[in-house]
């Protein structure tokens, strides 16, 4: 029986960590779909945030007109993208709440920009460029204001879930590594105890064996009636050895019987 807890304990080991294996390695993908992988879409926005707004400042400062306007509209188009995968990855409602209003004032402010800048031309920016960056800085400076303090809102809340995510699954390890540890503790104890006892029943059985020779040659064949189990090897040799010392004893009486038998006369 003991066997068989131990077997059964080593089993359960192997099946359990595999189990907490298998539910820490989903957890962390889960993780790295919406906390990591989201990370770079975070960083990108704020990113292309800012080279819109060196371009409409290289626009009004008289640059390439045309290749900065198309840039213009590639990035504006790369942020909406960015917030579009940051909500499908989000799980919480608050989260997704940050998001929909750090996204709704951020493209206010790009959407105007954007039309500010494609109502202008060069010839437009070349003799007026004063008055178009003074009407930039009054209409689309709050907005972009209100946008940065609102994706503010959405890193901070990415940072603590990411912080707050990483803690469970530590957590988890540290218990599962208490849990197996002390199951390997008393699954070790148990083995212990098990080599124990088959030394014990070993040492035990041979001290029989040692005391049944000595009695043999000392001429003592009475059987020893040991109380062998059959279950062990050694047992069946005892049970044998008890026979075989019985049929031996029995001879003995056999053939004193029949000297006695003889020297009476009796044949």
């Amino acid at each position: 029986y003991l066997l068989g807890i131990i077997t059964f304990s080593l089993f359960s080991i192997v099946l359990i960590v595999f189990i907490v294996m298998g539910g820490i390695e989903k957890k962390y993908k889960l993780l790295e779909e919406s906390s990591l992988s989201g990370v770079v879409y975070t960083l990108d926005i704020p990113k292309n945030v800012n080279y819109v707004s060196r371009l409409t400042r290289e626009i009004m400062l008289g640059a390439d007109y045309k290749t900065n306007i198309i840039k213009l509209k590639e990035h504006i188009s790369s942020i909406k993208d960015n917030f579009k995968k940051l909500e499908a990855k989000s799980r919480q409602p608050d989260e997704k709440n940050v998001l929909v209003h750090a996204e709704t004032t951020t493209m206010l402010f790009l959407d105007d920009t954007m039309k500010l800048m494609s109502a202008l031309n060069e010839e437009d920016i070349k003799n007026n460029y004063r008055e178009i960056y003074a009407t930039y800085k009054k209409q689309l400076t709050p907005f972009a204001h209100a946008s940065r303090k609102a994706y503010q809102k959405v890193v901070d809340f990415r940072d603590k879930s990411l912080i707050s995510e990483t803690k469970k699954i530590e957590n988890e390890l540290g218990f599962y590594k208490m849990f197996l540890l002390l199951l390997g503790t008393l699954t070790l104890i148990l083995v212990f105890i098990l080599v124990v006892m088959i030394r014990s029943s070993i040492t035990h059985s041979f001290d029989i064996f040692k005391t049944s020779i000595e009695r043999s040659a000392r001429g003592d064949n009475q059987s020893i009636n040991y109380n062998f189990s059959k279950q062990t090897e050694l047992g069946v040799m005892g049970v044998e050895l008890n026979k075989l010392f019985t049929q031996m004893n029995q001879f003995m009486i056999e053939i004193n019987s029949a000297i006695s038998n003889a020297t009476n006369g009796v044949f």
